[in-house]
């Protein structure tokens, strides 16, 4: 099936993670809404590492780190005066309350009702999206056996909190959890940010492209006769 909503660094992690590189994505970039960072948006798949720190609660764990660095993340948001929608997914009841109790403490009901901004689990989000989420994972390596658990049985939940995001996919986490626990769409989230920082970073030589070599190839084309379409669309790009 054709997928339209999603980036295509999050739509391509779900596709290879939960469908068997079935859909076909066709997003378009351009309509998108998602922070800038360095005089550039801030668009995909994005890890910021928090040390692990999980801690039982009646229903699952929360993560102390964790909600302090979205608070923070949320402030640079304000500073920035992103004007897209926001919201928090986590996997536990408990993180998801403790979070919004601080964001709803700290920031300006105007500008939460603004971003839209909502807090909750998968199973809240549902159906649901917006342009940025924030994704606390909350795991760590000396979570409770029944935390990870969880995650290891709640596959499809998983897929649901990571495409809840249309621009950006900003998940926080402990990088060495997420690379030693054994689950395999956990890892596969660490390596699709990890990939995507480095495309984000890796060098363009200007000379070979725009106006300088595609126009002489649309004329050679031309001069020998060979139908072409310019800019054809492949893949949502």
């Amino acid at each position: 099936s054709a997928h339209y909503r999603c980036h295509g660094a999050i739509a391509g992690y779900c596709n290879d993670s939960f469908y068997r590189k079935t859909l076909r994505i066709r997003t378009n970039h351009e309509g998108l809404v998602a922070p800038r960072r360095n005089g550039s948006a801030w668009q995909g798949c994005r890890w910021t590492h928090v040390k692990g720190d999980a801690i039982a609660a009646h229903h699952g764990s929360y993560s102390p780190n964790q909600i302090t660095a979205i608070s923070e993340e949320l402030s640079r948001l304000k500073d920035e005066r992103f004007r897209g929608t926001v919201g928090v997914v986590t996997p536990f009841a408990n993180q998801a309350n403790r979070i919004r109790d601080r964001v709803h403490g700290e920031l300006d009901p105007d500008l939460l009702s603004r971003w839209k901004f909502h807090v909750d689990t998968a199973d809240g989000f549902q159906g649901d999206e917006r342009d940025l989420i924030l994704f606390s994972l909350v795991g760590s390596s000396d979570m409770p056996q029944g935390s990870l658990w969880f995650y290891q049985s709640n596959k499809n939940r998983f897929n649901v909190a990571a495409s809840r995001a249309r621009a950006l996919l900003h998940v926080f986490g402990d990088e060495h959890w997420a690379a030693t626990c054994g689950i395999s769409y956990i890892k596969a989230l660490l390596e699709a940010c990890h990939t995507q920082k480095e495309a984000d970073t890796r060098v363009t030589r200007s000379d070979l492209i725009g106006p300088v070599w595609e126009p002489r190839l649309r004329d050679a084309l031309g001069a020998a006769g060979i139908d072409f379409l310019q800019q054809y669309e492949a893949c949502g790009f």
